[in-house]
């Protein structure tokens, strides 16, 4: 497994990784561990978007370095006017980038476990 996941906009490649560092970082920011994101979705809460703008800077910061809160909110904004919305992100990009962090499990690796109990 990459230790990041890839991010397509705007016919560009991002590579975006939280590292323990970082998500120490979002936790001050957000208040709260950046998993809990999760916890809201399944009484049809979103978090707020300034939440999902921080996990996309943070998730930039490793691999390009210099991402600025305001280009990663306009990175944000290329997908969205490619018809995505902030569900498709955070169902999508960022599950699977909390997935690779480690904060998420791998449904994969679960489907795999119960195929394979050895």
């Amino acid at each position: 497994m990459k230790p990041y996941i890839t991010f397509n906009v705007d016919g560009k490649e991002f590579h975006l990784r939280l590292t323990t560092l970082g998500i120490i970082s979002l936790e001050e920011k957000l208040g709260r561990n950046p998993a809990d994101i999760y916890l809201g979705l399944s009484d049809g809460q979103l978090p707020k978007v300034k939440e999902i703008v921080q996990v996309l800077h943070q998730a930039l910061q490793p691999l390009h370095n210099g991402y600025s809160m305001e280009k990663s909110a306009s990175l944000l904004d290329s997908y969205f006017s490619e018809g995505k919305s902030i569900y498709d992100f955070i169902t999508g990009p960022m599950m699977e980038l909390f997935q690779c962090a480690g904060l998420l499990g791998n449904t994969e690796d679960e489907e795999e476990v119960e195929d394979n109990p050895n």
